[in-house]
C-alpha cells in the first residue's frame, strides 16, 4: 500500500490489467483517477461521467474529493446542480465534471464536445471520446 494517499497500488494495477474486474475491485477509484488526468489534460470545459443510475453519483463524488482528487490537487469549488460540479485545477481554468445516465446522454451532452469516462459499461455507442485507463495505468 502507498503510504502517502493510501492507495493499494497492488490491487489499483490488478484492476487495470482486468486481473480483479469484479465488485469492490477498485473500478471506481481507477475511473477517478481517470477523470483527474482527463480534467488535466482537456482543452474542453469539463467531462462528463456516465454512471449506471444517478444514485451512484455520491459514492464517486466522496471518492473524487476526499480521495483522488487530492492526490492530483484539484479541489472542490461549488455545485451547480445535484449532477454538475465545478472543481478547480491549479495550472488551468476551473472545470466542470457532469454525471449523466445513459437514458440522459443524447439530451444533456447536446452542444457539449467533452470528453467521457465511463462509469459503467453500457452498450449503446456514445459519440463523444471516451477515456479508459491505459496499461501504464495513463489515460
Amino acid at each position: 500500500m502507498d503510504m502517502c494517499n493510501g492507495t493499494d497500488l497492488v490491487r489499483l494495477h490488478a484492476v487495470v490489467d482486468m486481473d480483479n474486474p469484479g465488485r469492490g475491485a477498485g473500478r471506481t477509484h481507477e475511473q477517478c483517477h481517470t477523470v483527474a488526468g482527463v480534467l488535466e489534460t482537456t482543452s474542453e470545459g469539463g467531462v462528463i461521467c456516465l454512471v449506471a443510475k444517478y444514485d451512484r453519483v455520491t459514492d464517486i463524488m466522496r471518492q473524487m474529493v476526499f480521495k483522488v482528487f487530492r492526490d492530483h490537487d484539484i479541489s472542490f469549488v461549488k455545485v451547480i446542480n445535484n449532477n454538475r460540479f465545478i472543481f478547480h485545477l491549479p495550472y488551468a481554468k476551473d472545470k466542470q465534471v457532469m454525471f449523466v445516465v445513459i437514458e440522459d446522454a443524447e439530451e444533456k451532452m447536446r452542444g457539449l464536445n467533452w470528453p467521457v469516462v465511463t462509469f459503467t459499461e453500457y452498450k449503446h455507442p456514445i459519440k463523444h471520446s471516451m477515456y479508459q485507463v491505459g496499461e501504464d495505468g495513463e489515460v
